[in-house]
């Protein structure tokens, strides 16, 4: 990348088991110039370190929910990142996206440059705008990501994905509950057992019967927040 890229330098962050092997590779290869390897920093200096950046490069070969790629994408980076575990589900349907500030990398060392010198022309083209519309344009998808990503968004989306899921199941009958509770135990830890079971069904039916359904207090209160902000 440095090769066919003269104006691309890296910054590195970051003092994990790998930094004495990125030393000797910078030395060995005479990149001093290029390759900033800055150690540990305190999270406090993440998004200034962010926002100075043009590009973001995660190369991790496992990911479930990758947050740094989030963090970069609301500083304002256009993203490289390998196409692994859930990374496309971060920026699926949001702005970022739709305006190929994200580029998806195979994992190799071919597919990481690719996606870099992809990255770097989707960066020269956005400052042939000059630097207003650069900022608008990172606005904008700090304002989508942080609008989609609140903490009272992700709890309904996660709510529904529970409530799909127990819908898809079929509820235990009570002699099914019973044996499930015997199973394995002592006659008279069964006793016990199936006793404080049934004693729990029926508070719980009486519960959704009378009672309504039980919400969380967390839950009541997110949902409260909600309907204020939606009435103004």
């Amino acid at each position: 990348i440095c090769r066919t890229h003269p104006d691309v330098n890296f910054v590195i962050a970051g003092d994990g088991n790998k930094l004495l092997l990125l030393t000797e590779m910078v030395e060995r290869n005479l990149l001093s110039e290029r390759v900033t390897l800055l150690g540990g920093l305190p999270n406090s200096a993440v998004p200034a370190l962010l926002r100075d950046a043009d590009i973001m490069l995660n190369t991790s070969l496992t990911e479930s929910f990758c947050i740094a790629v989030l963090e970069a994408a609301c500083c304002g980076c256009v993203v490289v990142s390998s196409d692994v575990g859930g990374v496309r589900e971060v920026f699926c349907g949001t702005d970022i996206e739709r305006e190929g500030g994200v580029f998806y990398a195979d994992v190799s060392g071919e597919g990481m440059e690719r996606g870099v010198g992809e990255a770097v022309g989707k960066v020269r083209e956005m400052r042939k705008g000059g630097g207003e519309a650069v900022a608008r344009t990172k606005a904008g998808w700090h304002a989508d990501l942080a609008e989609k990503y609140t903490w009272g968004n992700v709890a309904l989306k996660t709510e529904a994905v529970y409530r799909e899921c127990v819908a898809e199941c079929r509820p235990r009958t009570l002699p099914e509950h019973v044996r499930r509770w015997a199973e394995g135990r002592s006659l008279v830890a069964g006793a016990v057992a199936v006793a404080f079971g049934l004693w729990v069904w029926a508070f719980v039916a009486a519960v959704e019967r009378w009672g309504g359904e039980v919400q969380p207090a967390w839950n009541v209160r997110e949902r409260e927040l909600l309907r204020r902000k939606k009435n103004k």
